[in-house]
């Protein structure tokens, strides 16, 4: 399996700033607690094992947490990504609409695409707040895939969402990609609800 990934932007290329600096989750009001981000986190061995899956509080928690963060990065790489860097992206949308893949690649695929949208617009601290977060959210699905013996395809009733997002970013309105990024979260956040429930 290939997974289209696209180096980052180089330092001068165009964009956007987000407002105001993240230095750190707590500089968006996001504080430790047992159902914050900090401890759904924290829910992770050393090696990066699953010990526990996310309660619904964690899943509030670090939702709240990117839908303050990803449609401000969204704004910045919807007017830096090229053509060429999107098309690479789609095929990952391509890969996973084809039901060909098990849930653990489908998770890998799935990551790459939104880290091909996301990733690019943002600095070392940006990721290292993001990308964990989005690695809890990806371990949380592929954990219940598991535990219900299914495939994502067959719970999932929003075939062309990943196709919509790419499109907003096409737009290269940042006001277009940031609407549709926050969309996409709020689908998210509700599909994982709905698995947490299931079974």
């Amino acid at each position: 399996m290939t997974l289209y990934l696209v180096p980052p932007l180089a330092k001068d290329s165009p964009t956007a700033d987000p407002p105001g600096p993240l230095t750190s989750p707590r500089a968006w009001g996001i504080t430790g607690g047992t159902g914050s981000w900090v401890a759904a986190v924290a829910r992770q061995s050393p090696d990066g094992e699953r010990r526990e899956g996310l309660t619904q509080q964690d899943i509030h928690a670090i939702f709240q947490l990117l839908r303050r963060i990803e449609p401000a990065l969204a704004r910045r790489s919807a007017v830096s990504l090229s053509s060429e860097h999107l098309d690479r992206v789609e095929r990952n949308a391509d890969l996973i609409a084809s039901l060909r893949f098990s849930p653990t690649e489908v998770n890998q695929l799935y990551t790459a695409l939104r880290g091909g949208l996301i990733v690019p617009g943002v600095s070392h601290i940006e990721t290292s707040t993001v990308v964990p977060l989005q690695h809890r959210v990806t371990a949380h699905f592929e954990a219940h895939y598991r535990r219900l013996g299914t495939h994502p395809k067959e719970l999932s009733g929003c075939d062309d969402t990943n196709e919509r997002l790419i499109a907003a970013f096409r737009t290269r309105d940042p006001d277009v990609a940031s609407a549709a990024v926050r969309d996409h979260l709020d689908g998210c956040e509700f599909f994982a609800l709905h698995v947490l429930n299931l079974g």
